[in-house]
């Protein structure tokens, strides 16, 4: 395509013979993509600097009309409209399925494509946003907006998809939305009226859209985001019949989000979240909108934040509402879910991680394990759910662990020529929706019959079955002697691992779609038969955890997990708990338990390099590599498939230079890459200054007990925040607050620096008996089976209850739940043993005996006895 030039006699104005001329080439390269090949239009369009041409060609139209003074024209506008539509309909022409093409457009276009292209469109629509409204402007912004929306899917029929919402007639005030609202109606009749016209437009967009649009280019949709910050920004001169645009926005956003998971992690990938949550904040939005707007906040938020910008937005925010606090609460409770990867096989009816070889010989001589982090996410009955996969080429060595698709029995498969080659676990049975751990422990027989088979589900044993061992994998042909009884080489053939189901092991049923959806956290394949104590050592360490099990891990550890280990760990060794398999792994370095040349495969979500060479977390890997690794990564990832670091080579160098250093994605899996609220609490400042802030922010009680319990949320599962909770003295300072917003004034130079949430003598008593249900749970105690109650953060519980006081001089009620728990740690408990213990330590009785008030009940003082 020609540069457009300027042109300034003839009969045309020169602004209408330039955009002519843009218009004319642009319409004539869409026919052009239109009449040829797919595939070869598109490298043509590519090798012919074409995507350089269109961003120049909509970058010529902007400065053109600057030149001329012609920016807030209406002719430029209507042109302006006209040539981006253009340029967005080729962009997803030339994009359309085709990753050489999407990778260059990032990379390879002066700035970056994406963001020259959002650069020029918000510039132009924040122009013509502001301007005074019509219904002609009205219908272009909404064209506008729709080709972005065929952009991001892909799909140039969704040019026209919101056309029922497009002004009709020359009458600007009539629209198939809000037709029948007058422009002079009374104005206490207003609110209801957009509220009315709100609730129509949602209908007429939701209608627009199916259940199978799938966003292909993640990228556009941040330029979708752009719109309602410029609309939103511009009602206010733009009249009233522009005020449904951000509704519709929302709306279709969220659509998007509701139609599937993997788009739901497009729109969140997007950096939608920058955009919507300052919104959060504005009270002048109508009440349609602004539900519209924190239902997709809270749908976003759970998947966490991947910018620490968000993160410090939406905490900031919780310091500032107390609706924001509430949407923080259930966001941080949700998403504590680890990275993962997510096998949904309805789209090609295959989804695996393949790895081309593993990097010492298989199986071991001494034995072998797998471990796994998975999560069923939904079972179909007509095929089976396949975990892990590991094979030479002629089958000899054969391994294979699935979930069966009818019984949901966790099967292996060790071999394909034995009469018994398969062992059921009949004793578990897999359920949909929850995280397991799974550890098989395969050992050699010392006799010529089957070998032991142990299963451990979430770190406890279950079954120990009999199977055949895998077989040895044959010599590579062409490196025997002539003589059979004279071997050349010892070399034998490779063995191949996969997780998820490869394309040759899909089902055949290709009428039907599959519906089988499962997540993997994390895997590792161990040249050794680990113990149960290491097994139940590395399932405490949770699914967010991906390491190789080297450093001293005990501060990895969560309150609850560390507990619960603890308590495993003393009943296996009453007399020499200190000398155990699981004090080593937690207190001492854990290579020397296992180290790290034993493992053969050490893969989690978190390792996961795209098709640009960024890993999950943004650190841009290709920029480490050198020249070997970075061809071999482009040639890896020519396809647009991510790759799989296998961690257990350290240097990333060799992982992406060797068959057995990188696994191929395929299939189009879901991928999961967000970092939890709570870790990112941690970043923006260390998670107590930010807490304590939204602690002290607090005006209600109903917002206090949330605050206290978005504390909690950041340190209960989150083995950093903990530890700045422990050496930063937090708990500590929330007893002191907690006295203040109680009302209990403090004595001593400055008094109380928080205002009191309770005025009131009920007020108070109300209020602590809520905070004291809040604490109680977090350290462990359930109030309703108080026999299963675990003693799980002893320090919290000598601040906040030993030394706090002010339980036992509240209300009888408080009092009463007070020495209730007490009498519960330690009173026909399940775990009896272990809480005395920590109360020991503690000194509890003593302190109770020493600060319990002369009034106390009746059955207060039997709840004494009982802990004394």
């Amino acid at each position: 395509m020609d540069n457009p030039t300027p042109v300034g006699t003839g009969r045309l104005p020169a602004t209408q013979v330039h955009h002519c001329n843009i218009h004319d080439d642009l319409i004539r390269l869409s026919i052009f993509f239109d009449d040829n090949g797919q595939d070869d239009i598109q490298d043509q369009f590519r090798q012919s600097r074409g995507f350089q041409a269109i961003i120049h060609a909509l970058e010529a139209t902007i400065r053109f009309a600057e030149a001329q003074g012609e920016l807030t024209d209406s002719y430029f506008e209507e042109n302006f409209i006209q040539i981006a539509i253009d340029v967005l309909n080729i962009l997803t022409k030339a994009l359309r399925r085709h990753h050489g093409n999407s990778r260059y457009f990032t990379k390879r276009i002066s700035g970056g494509g994406w963001q020259a292209l959002r650069h020029l469109i918000q510039h132009a629509s924040c122009i013509i946003a502001s301007s005074p409204s019509s219904g002609a402007r009205f219908n272009n912004l909404l064209r506008l907006f729709c080709a972005t929306l065929a952009l991001s899917l892909g799909d140039n029929s969704f040019s026209n998809a919101l056309k029922p919402l497009w002004f009709e007639g020359p009458d600007s005030s009539q629209s198939a939305v809000n037709g029948d609202a007058s422009s002079e109606a009374n104005s206490d009749h207003k609110t209801a009226t957009e509220t009315s016209t709100a609730e129509k437009m949602q209908m007429l967009v939701r209608e627009c859209f199916g259940r199978d649009e799938r966003i292909l280019n993640s990228e556009a949709v941040t330029i979708m985001s752009d719109f309602y910050t410029s609309f939103g920004y511009a009602r206010e001169t733009a009249g009233d019949h522009m005020a449904v645009l951000p509704t519709a926005i929302l709306t279709v956003l969220d659509c998007l989000v509701d139609t599937s998971a993997s788009n739901r992690i497009a729109v969140h990938d997007a950096g939608t979240l920058s955009i919507l949550l300052p919104r959060l904040a504005d009270k002048l939005m109508d009440e349609c909108e602004a539900t519209l707007l924190q239902k997709l906040c809270k749908s976003l938020l759970p998947l966490g934040t991947r910018r620490l910008e968000e993160t410090a937005q939406i905490f900031k925010l919780a310091c500032e509402d107390d609706s924001a606090k509430e949407i923080l609460l259930e966001a941080l409770q949700k998403s504590k879910q680890p990275p993962a990867i997510q096998f949904d096989l309805s789209h090609s009816g295959h989804c695996s991680i393949e790895l081309a070889s593993l990097p010492r010989p298989f199986p071991p001589p001494t034995g072998y394990t797998f471990s796994s982090w998975i999560k069923i996410d939904q079972f179909d009955s007509d095929c089976h759910t396949t975990i892990f996969g590991a094979f030479d080429a002629s089958q000899t060595c054969f391994v294979l662990v699935y979930i069966e698709k009818d019984t949901h029995q966790l099967i292996l498969q060790t071999s394909v020529t034995a009469k018994r080659p398969s062992v059921r676990f009949k004793k578990f049975r897999c359920g949909a929706g929850e995280w397991y751990h799974i550890a098989l422990v395969h050992r050699p027989s010392r006799t010529s019959g089957s070998s032991p088979a142990i299963l451990y589900v979430n770190g406890r044993c279950i079954e120990e079955q009999h199977c055949p061992y895998p077989e040895t994998p044959p010599l590579i042909p062409e490196l025997r002697a002539p003589v059979p009884s004279q071997v050349v080489n010892t070399t034998r053939r490779p063995v191949q691992a996969f997780f998820g189901t490869p394309q040759d092991l899909a089902s055949q049923a290709a009428d039907r779609v599959l519906r089988l959806k499962w997540s993997l956290a994390s895997a590792y394949l161990i040249d050794a038969s680990l113990s149960p104590e290491l097994v139940a050592v590395h399932q405490k360490l949770g699914p967010r955890y991906c390491g190789n099990f080297q450093d001293c891990v005990g501060p990895f550890l969560t309150y609850r997990a560390s507990a619960e280990l603890n308590r495993y760990n003393e009943m296996l060794h009453a007399d020499k708990d200190d000398k155990s398999e699981i004090v080593k792994a937690t207190q001492s370095q854990g290579s020397e338990l296992l180290p790290e040349g034993k493992l053969l495969i050490s893969m989690s979500a978190s390792t996961i390099v795209n098709m640009n060479g960024v890993l999950a977390n943004g650190v841009n890997v290709a920029g480490m590599l050198n020249e070997k690794a970075a061809a071999h990564l482009q040639s890896l990832t020519r396809n647009g498939n991510p790759l799989l670091l296998n961690a257990a080579r350290p240097s990333i160098n060799e992982a992406i230079t060797r068959s057995y250093g990188a696994a191929v994605i395929t299939g189009d899996p879901v991928l999961t890459l967000t970092r939890g609220l709570d870790d990112g609490s941690w970043q923006i400042g260390g998670s107590l200054p930010i807490s304590m802030k939204i602690i002290q922010s607090a005006s209600t009680a109903d917002s206090l007990v949330t605050s206290v319990e978005l504390l909690f949320q950041c340190i209960l599962d989150n083995w950093r925040t903990s530890e700045v909770m422990e050496k930063d003295n937090g708990f500590g300072i929330l007893a002191v607050l907690l006295r203040e917003k109680l009302g209990i004034y403090t004595s001593g130079p400055g008094g109380n620096r928080t205002a009191p949430v309770a005025k009131t003598m009920q007020q108070r008593e109300e209020l602590a008996l809520r905070l004291l249900k809040v604490v109680l749970a977090f350290v462990g105690y359930d109030t309703k089976s108080p026999e299963n109650s675990l003693l799980i953060n002893p320090m919290a519980y000598r601040v906040l209850l030993v030394d706090f006081d002010t339980w036992r001089t509240i209300s009888t009620e408080t009092q009463r739940l007070y020495y209730q728990q007490i009498a519960g740690f330690v009173w026909k408990n399940n775990n009896q043993t272990f809480n005395m213990k920590r109360y020991n330590k503690m000194r509890v009785s003593f302190a109770v005996d020493q600060s319990a008030p002369e009034n106390t009940s009746e059955q207060i003082r039997i709840n004494q006895a009982a802990i004394s």
